[in-house]
């Protein structure tokens, strides 16, 4: 049983708010808080209808259309409703606890089947924990009771097989057979990785290229990937080497994305060309919890982020949607932590970034100034 919808929390938030997060939320979540206001057969109305009632509630401070009587089947309570409140009251520092959202607890109508390999990055909200497929992007839950044994949190990278449990082609693990690379039978999450922080002095060499390991490296990239021989020269000598190796590439034209599938040891994050936001979104919020978890567990990565001038509107996009005050503030400081994550540590663990910009990006205030301004431009 979830908690009870906080309405101390949601009263604090101006009107304004209120509507605006109103309007970002999907059907399940719509449904969920038209129940909590008491407004009638929420379930029967279309997402419309269901908005204006929830608006106008707001507003005159009780239901247009109030739900009579409280008799009849209790309704699911949703993972995620918590988070949005707390998201719009600002208490979550961006980044950290990043709107790791559900939209509802899964019907298990299948209680077994054909097994697919799956992967992802695990999210836990509340009670409920699961990943996106990185081939499919379907929803694939986890069992709440091997979460706990195995002392799973945010970021984990969950390798195994699962089966078909509805028609919404929601995913139920059946095995699971590596975290973070490693066997799932013998892993052991690390106690104390938190290792202090070195200066970074070594360097990986690619064909005229030197690349500051546990540093940040960007690269002015003025092809698509598949054209650029220096580029795919870096892709070739990372492949090789003995890292866990992170890509981050949105909006892909079919030959970069088919040859960004055909690399070698890399854990790729990438979308088609004119994906939606969302879709963006997933990815890059993936990839930095990913990146985040393993190095906070004394894994060496490197973590190549494509087109970082477009990541960037991404995030600014995303932030237009939930908070129209101040998208660019909020998308700046997601950025930011994004480059911090380049370290390098003691016992030769560090998570080096490469990032390439477009010629474009150069008089952008944010890259100029918050990376640019920090990292080494290994395209000269």
């Amino acid at each position: 049983m979830y908690g009870k919808f906080d309405f101390d929390t949601f009263n604090k938030v101006d009107l304004r708010k209120k509507k605006e997060m109103v309007f970002s939320l999907g059907i399940y979540e719509l449904r969920a808080l038209a129940r909590e206001l008491g407004i009638k057969s929420p379930t029967t109305k279309v997402r419309d209808v269901l908005i204006d009632n929830i608006v106008e509630t707001l507003a005159q401070g009780k239901p247009t259309d109030p739900q009579i009587s409280k008799k009849g089947r209790p309704f699911k309570k949703l993972a995620n409703m918590e988070n949005i409140l707390s998201f719009i009251s600002n208490k979550k520092d961006i980044g950290d606890d990043l709107m790791v959202f559900n939209q509802d607890i899964p019907d298990f109508k299948v209680k077994g089947g054909e097994l697919f390999n799956v992967q992802g990055v695990l999210r836990i909200a509340q009670q409920t924990a699961y990943f996106l497929d990185l081939k499919t992007s379907e929803e694939v839950f986890l069992n709440q009771d091997f979460v706990d044994n195995k002392k799973l949190v945010n970021g984990d990278f969950i390798q195994g097989k699962a089966y078909v449990i509805n028609s919404k082609k929601q995913y139920l693990i059946e095995t699971v057979d590596k975290i973070n690379f490693k066997d799932s039978k013998e892993y052991v999450p690390l106690q104390n990785a938190h290792l202090p922080q070195v200066l970074p002095s070594e360097f990986l060499h690619a064909e005229n290229l030197k690349l500051l390991r546990g540093g940040r490296n960007y690269y002015v990239n003025k092809e698509p990937i598949f054209l650029d021989n220096k580029l795919k020269k870096v892709f070739s000598t990372i492949s090789a080497d003995d890292t866990v190796n992170v890509f981050l590439g949105l909006n892909l034209c079919f030959e970069d994305k088919m040859y960004v599938a055909s690399l070698n040891n890399f854990v790729c994050f990438y979308t088609d060309y004119l994906s939606e936001n969302s879709n963006c979104f997933d990815k890059i919020l993936d990839s930095y919890n990913l990146v985040n978890r393993l190095s906070m567990q004394g894994v060496n990565i490197n973590f190549i982020i494509y087109d970082a001038g477009l990541v960037l509107t991404q995030l600014e996009q995303k932030f237009n949607i939930l908070n129209k005050d101040n998208p660019y503030y909020e998308a700046e400081q997601f950025f930011k932590k994004i480059i911090s994550l380049a370290v390098s540590k003691n016992n030769n663990i560090s998570t080096t970034l490469f990032l390439t910009i477009k010629d474009s990006d150069l008089q952008n205030n944010i890259i100029k100034n918050d990376l640019i301004r920090i990292s080494i431009d290994v395209s000269i």
